[in-house]
């Protein structure tokens, strides 16, 4: 697919539940039914508002050779240290709870924040399960083992929180690992009638999903949304709509499957793998090359911001910034792979 300077939605193009493709313009309230390809079109033109304890290794098999346990553990005997078994689940009112094994010398750590901004810090006297209650919009979690050798334990677990306004369109993503990462695990407490449209980049269009009383019904309601993959996320309601994401930290080396996001050529909605909010390349280490192109959502206006353009050696008009569980278009004229090695606690 070519790059083209359209931006704005001009029209809508959905994917229902019976996999046909539903068009509307501006000022018609009538719609065209098609079956096919021919219907494809710019994403940017797709969609419009409608209507108004994981067992893996520290750092993943590359990160993580003999050497390396000695400096961080002082000891190989931290192959033999208990895990600590820490998993986060929510509540119907999205607080969450946090559980652990309550090994002698665990300690329970919080961070608002990962990486160089981020420090875990005791939580003075809690014990598993640990109950948190809704309040910062992001907090992450590690158990610390204070006795020799003194190591982290296996993972971190975090809690997200976002708000689409009443009415409104978000372009969202699942910063968590939550397997098997479906609509109903990760969007565990949104009420009947929200609305998900997922981008098939093959395709060139959006598949729809929707929540019913029991179930999620339409082309994407089965499809799994791991970290890295963004979707957009209608509210119908009248009021705002508080999404609550929980689960593992993703972590681990660059050959870690969980780890990396394979593009193709042309379009495709994406998102930083790791919970971190920061500048798409520096910060997040978003592979762009020349003339590749971000288009962001501004979720006020209902319109897609100004493109962002990679050239050689900067961006015009400047490198974007994303926030925690922020999606974004990425248009590329190669397809590729975008990796990260990361650790919560280092």
């Amino acid at each position: 697919m070519k790059p083209t300077a359209a931006l704005t939605p001009a029209d809508t193009l959905v994917r229902g539940s019976d996999r046909r493709f539903m068009k509307s313009t501006p000022g018609n309230a009538g719609c065209v039914l098609g079956t096919g390809p021919s219907h494809r079109r710019h994403p940017m033109r797709l969609l419009r508002p409608l209507g108004a304890c994981t067992g893996r290794a520290l750092f993943g098999k590359a990160l993580l050779p003999a050497l390396a346990v000695l400096v961080l553990c002082q000891s190989l005997s931290w192959a033999q240290t208990v895990f600590c078994d820490l998993s986060i689940e929510l509540d119907t009112a999205d607080n969450a709870i946090i559980t652990w094994n309550n090994a002698p010398g665990d300690h329970l750590t919080a961070a608002d924040a990962l990486g160089p901004m981020g420090f875990f810090t005791t939580v003075s006297g809690a014990i598993s399960p640990y109950w948190y209650q809704k309040g910062s919009p992001q907090r992450f979690w590690g158990v610390h083992d204070l006795y020799p050798p003194a190591c982290w334990r296996e993972n971190a677990v975090g809690y997200v929180a976002v708000i689409v306004p009443a009415g409104k369109l978000a372009l969202l993503a699942n910063p968590l690992d939550r397997p098997p990462n479906t609509l109903p695990v990760i969007l565990q407490n949104v009420p009947v009638g929200t609305v998900v449209y997922a981008y098939s980049s093959s395709l060139g269009s959006f598949g729809m999903a929707t929540k019913r009383t029991r179930l999620w019904t339409g082309s994407v309601a089965n499809d799994l949304f791991p970290p890295g993959k963004a979707f957009f996320v209608r509210n119908i309601g009248a009021s705002d709509l508080r999404i609550a994401f929980v689960g593992d930290v993703p972590q681990g080396g660059t050959e870690d499957a969980l780890m990396k996001i394979e593009y193709p050529g042309g379009f495709s909605l994406v998102a930083s793998i790791v919970p971190q909010a920061g500048k798409i390349e520096t910060d997040l280490m978003l592979p762009a090359k020349n003339n590749d192109r971000v288009f962001r959502w501004n979720i006020d206006t209902q319109s897609y911001a100004p493109t962002a353009t990679r050239r050689a050696s900067s961006w015009t008009p400047g490198e974007p910034s994303v926030a925690v569980a922020e999606g974004f278009f990425f248009l590329t004229g190669a397809a590729g792979v975008w990796a990260r090695s990361f650790s919560p606690f280092w």
